[in-house]
């Protein structure tokens, strides 16, 4: 329960109504449709965490499994033309089949947990869940998310639904805050994932922007 009380502000609930509802099991979403690539977690305990922590996330958020796929991955990006769930789905399948190809070539050189990659890229991201909010169909940044950055509440969720430290501290680290932070192998290869899959987009929208 540590992190209902840093939501209250984005989604108007009182801290006693916030615990009903998570006590409750808030609404019902089937996170696999989401994220089939949950299924290549080979540690059935962690695969469940990973869906307890974005089951969790939907309970405190105002958004709904379905808006995933359609608000997009950056409200920062002028125009971007990428669904969040796309954007994401792409960064755990980069992630976890560079430390795949890293693992097979490097081996005893560059020990890589790729339980521990796919985990964390999957739920690199949860945090946004409270940093957005919608407002006349559009993303927008909540009040929570002016203060608090997704990297913070995603690792808040991720320890509150007893996920090991080292899938937390990707969560915490995978963003552009983790370079003020000792990343572990498994975290520089999300991060890596990321922005792969999130620089070429502000790229393409800064050229736009500088032909107008």
């Amino acid at each position: 329960m540590g992190i209902l009380a840093s939501v209250i502000g984005s989604n108007g609930l009182g801290l006693a109504q916030a615990q009903t509802i998570a006590a409750s099991g808030g609404p019902a979403s089937d996170i696999s449709d989401l994220w089939p690539e949950i299924d290549w977690i080979e540690d059935t305990t962690l695969r469940s965490q990973v869906i307890a922590c974005w089951e969790s996330a939907f309970r405190l958020s105002t958004l709904h499994p379905a808006d995933l796929y359609n608000i997009p991955f950056s409200i920062k990006i002028p125009g971007c033309p990428v669904s969040f769930n796309a954007h994401k789905r792409c960064v755990a399948i980069v992630a976890y089949k560079s430390a795949k190809e890293m693992a097979g070539l490097f081996g005893a050189a560059l020990p890589i947990n790729l339980d521990v990659v796919l985990a964390g890229a999957i739920l690199a991201d949860v945090g946004k869940l409270l940093e957005y909010e919608m407002l006349n169909g559009k993303a927008v940044m909540s009040s929570h998310g002016r203060l608090v950055k997704h990297s913070v509440s995603g690792a808040h969720l991720a320890l509150d639904a007893g996920l090991p430290d080292s899938v937390v501290h990707i969560v915490a680290t995978h963003s552009g805050e983790g370079d003020l932070n000792e990343r572990s192998t498994e975290s520089w290869i999300v991060h890596h994932a990321d922005f792969m899959c999130t620089d070429p987009f502000i790229a393409i929208a800064k050229k736009q922007l500088a032909n107008r």
